[in-house]
C-alpha cells in the first residue's frame, strides 16, 4: 500500500493504546501477556471489557501482541471440529487487517503460519527460507501487530472444549521454533498511554513515537522526491501557468472554457 490516509495515522495512537494496555503496561487491568506470548481467556466478555469496542459474547478471546522487528513469529493452530468457528484477526499499527487465519480462509485442519515484519527477506535461522512445516506466510507492513483470536463457544457446557482448543494455540519466535538462540532486539522506551492521553494534545507525542516505528513506503519516498524536485525548479524554467486558459463551471461533465 502506498499513501496512508490521515485517519490511519490518527488511528495509530489509538491502536498503540490497545497495544500498550495489552502487552506493555503490566499494571494495567487489561494487561494480557508480554510480546510474542499468547493469552487465553476462556470466558465470554461483558460490558466491563472496554478495550475492544464491540466484543462478541459467544467467542471467548485470545490475544497476542507481536514484535516482528528482529525476526518472524510462527503461530500454530490445532485441528478442531469442522463445525466450530474460529479466527485470528491480524491487525497492524495502521489498524489494517492485513491477514486472517480461521474457519473461512484456512480451514479447521490446523497448521503453522509465519508472520513476517517489514524488510524481512529470510533469516539465517531458516537457511534464508521458510521452515518446511509452514503452511502460509503473512507479511505485516509494521514492526508490531496484534492478533485477536476468537473461538466459538456453542453453549455453556462447551467451555472445556474451548479451553482445550485455546491451549493448542502456540506462538513462537522463529528462533524459538527452530531451537536457536534469539537475535538481539533493541529495547524501546514506551511512552505511557491510556484513553485520556490519546484524547489530549499528548496524543501528538504518541503519534510522533508511533511514526518513528513505521517504515516509510517506497511510493511515499518517491512522492516526496518528486515534490522536492518540483519545488527546486528555477523560477525561469517553471511551467508557464499564465498560458493556461481560465475555466469555470461544469456542463455535461466537461469543463467549459471561458471566452
Amino acid at each position: 500500500m502506498g499513501h496512508k490516509p490521515l485517519s490511519r495515522f490518527i488511528s495509530s495512537p489509538r491502536n498503540y493504546n490497545t497495544l500498550y494496555a495489552y502487552g506493555i503496561d503490566e499494571k494495567n487491568s487489561n494487561y494480557k501477556a508480554p510480546f510474542n506470548r499468547i493469552h487465553n481467556e476462556a470466558r465470554v466478555f461483558t460490558p466491563e471489557d472496554k478495550v475492544i469496542v464491540t466484543p462478541n459474547s459467544d467467542t471467548p478471546y485470545s490475544f497476542c501482541c507481536l514484535d516482528l522487528r528482529a525476526e518472524p513469529v510462527l503461530i500454530t493452530v490445532p485441528a478442531m471440529e469442522k463445525d466450530r468457528y474460529f479466527s485470528f484477526q491480524m491487525v497492524d499499527m495502521y489498524t489494517h487487517n492485513f491477514d486472517y487465519l480461521g474457519t473461512r480462509c484456512t480451514g479447521n485442519s490446523g497448521g503453522v503460519y509465519m508472520i513476517t515484519g517489514p524488510g524481512w527477506t529470510g533469516g539465517s535461522y531458516s537457511g534464508g527460507g521458510v521452515p518446511a512445516k509452514v503452511d502460509k506466510v503473512m507479511a505485516c507492513e509494521t514492526p508490531f501487530a496484534l492478533a485477536i483470536v476468537r473461538t466459538q463457544l456453542k453453549n455453556p457446557e462447551d467451555i472445556d472444549k474451548v479451553k482445550a482448543i485455546q491451549a493448542g494455540y502456540k506462538v513462537d519466535t522463529l528462533s524459538a521454533y527452530l531451537g536457536k538462540p534469539p537475535p538481539e532486539s533493541k529495547q524501546l522506551q514506551w511512552p505511557m498511554s491510556d484513553k485520556e492521553v490519546t484524547q489530549s494534545v499528548k496524543m501528538y507525542e504518541i503519534l510522533d513515537f508511533v511514526l518513528s516505528l513505521l517504515p516509510v513506503h517506497d511510493a511515499r519516498m518517491a512522492g516526496a522526491s518528486s515534490t522536492r524536485s518540483r519545488r527546486a525548479w528555477p523560477r525561469e524554467s517553471s511551467p508557464a501557468l499564465t498560458s493556461l486558459a481560465p475555466v469555470r463551471g461544469r456542463q455535461a461533465g466537461h469543463l467549459r472554457q471561458l471566452p
